[in-house]
């Protein structure tokens, strides 16, 4: 919902999502940009998939089916729930402070998404023709660590990365 597409839908700026779509779409070419539906049941996201499903009938862009996971599975949400709360020093009674809505939230499975996106069976098609899209694997046989700027003489990354976590200990 806080992608600029969205918001634009949100804003009752129609057009604007319209040009928005396309001009990604000329950026990172038309075969690889989607627009993306989620259905966490926020109303919001109900409002902008309706628009997001004409944005594609009317520019030919792919939709794409997605789903935040912020944890595992849906009994999770509670735990994620205090653990923000220890995250941002607040109190789980505290009626301000950041919140998720519901307990979607989760790592869903294919069936779980084929049923919730139902109504555009093509939008999770999409989804995993982006995974096989995707070509990476991770080399586990070495340590990367970041190349620190302005290492002293003689100094190695490796050497700083150490004293950098012993000072963020202390």
């Amino acid at each position: 919902l806080a992608g600029s597409i969205p918001q634009k839908i949100l804003h009752d700026d129609y057009e604007g999502a319209k040009q928005e779509a396309l001009t990604m779409a000329e950026i990172f070419g038309p075969e690889h940009f989607y627009l993306e539906l989620q259905d966490h049941g926020i109303e919001e996201q109900r409002r902008v998939n309706t628009a997001l499903q004409r944005l594609a009938r009317e520019t030919g862009l792919p939709l794409v089916a997605t789903n935040d996971a912020h944890y595992l599975t849906r009994e999770d949400a509670q735990v994620q729930d205090v653990l923000s709360c220890i995250g941002t020093a607040s109190h789980i009674d505290d009626e301000n402070r950041k919140k998720m809505t519901g307990t979607e939230f989760y790592l869903k499975t294919e069936d779980e998404m084929r049923q919730i996106f139902d109504w555009c069976p093509e939008a999770c098609d999409n989804t995993l023709e982006i995974a096989r899209k995707c070509d990476f694997e991770l080399d586990w046989s070495s340590m990367f660590l970041p190349k620190f700027p302005g290492l002293e003489e003689g100094e190695t990354s490796e050497e700083r990365f150490h004293k950098e976590c012993e000072k963020g200990l202390a």
